[in-house]
């Protein structure tokens, strides 16, 4: 489900699952429910447990991220793991898996504190890493990448990509952006796992948006992004006149909405403006 933040996702979900279990009687460990973020997840699981009880201990509501390394665990032997268990690194010792890999390849790299006689045109570790990680999720089965206009050259990004993947392969290693491309990597090698899978979750849902206030503009670039990218012939494009706001569930203040500054920056030649519409 793709909205923004307060718009009512996790009421719309609570809804949706709820029904399922309770109304359609479909089991509840073939129900699979994804969010972004370790809060959103446990508030879903807390919602849902007022409403189904006991049974909702048999969903599955996760993270992108916990569902991915569940994958990576389940199947490491397929991933090149053999029979280990791969360790996840967290931001600095993936750095410096990333600077190892940056220096195999000739790169020369700022230091970490700045210096008044550093080089110029030495590479920010920080934002190389950036720039991998996003190259490495934006890659698609065909091997090409989505076009995040990065500053970095995909000749670099490439190389460096593939010598760092492999030395934390070496080490039985994973990062966090490795929780997210390893499954599809899976799923697009073993066509018998991407079956298990799908045949033990008949019905899956993704919150994608954080449901987080103070993302602004940047969130709502994000989510474009993500609706750009998989429009086939024709992308709407709404916002709600009013808003009606939830506090723990309950209804509280309405407030009158207005488009977003992303919206209003839209190319206008790009854009066929349609009447607005209430719904009731």
């Amino acid at each position: 489900m793709l909205a923004g933040p307060g718009s009512g996702k996790t009421t719309v979900l609570v809804g949706r699952i709820a029904y399922l279990v309770d109304q359609r009687g479909v089991p509840p460990a073939a129900v699979l429910a994804i969010t972004f973020t370790t809060a959103a997840a446990a508030t879903l699981r807390q919602r849902l447990s007022s409403i189904l009880g006991t049974t909702a201990q048999a969903l599955t509501v996760t993270t992108f991220h916990a569902l991915g390394l569940r994958l990576i665990k389940q199947w490491s032997g397929e991933l090149g793991f053999g029979d280990y268990l791969p360790a996840v690194y967290g931001r600095d010792d993936a750095r410096a898996v990333l600077r190892e890999a940056a220096t195999s390849l000739g790169l020369q790299l700022a230091p970490d504190v700045r210096q008044r006689d550093a080089d110029p045109w030495a590479l920010s570790l920080p934002k190389l890493d950036l720039a991998v990680e996003r190259f490495r999720l934006g890659r698609t089965r065909a091997g090409t990448t989505l076009n995040w206009q990065d500053e970095f050259d995909e000749d670099l990004l490439r190389p460096l990509a593939e010598t760092y993947e492999a030395l934390l392969k070496e080490r039985c290693a994973i990062d966090y952006p490795a929780m997210l491309s390893l499954p599809l990597r899976l799923f697009a090698d073993e066509p018998g796992a991407l079956h298990v899978v799908q045949n033990a979750y008949r019905f899956v849902m993704a919150d994608e948006a954080a449901g987080e206030a103070g993302h602004g503009e940047d969130e709502e670039r994000r989510l474009a992004y993500v609706a750009f990218s998989r429009t086939q012939v024709l992308l709407y494009l709404t916002y709600c006149q009013t808003r009606r706001h939830t506090v723990d569930g309950e209804p509280g203040r309405i407030e009158t909405d207005r488009p977003s500054r992303f919206l209003r920056r839209l190319p206008a030649g790009l854009i066929e403006h349609v009447e607005s519409a209430r719904v009731a």
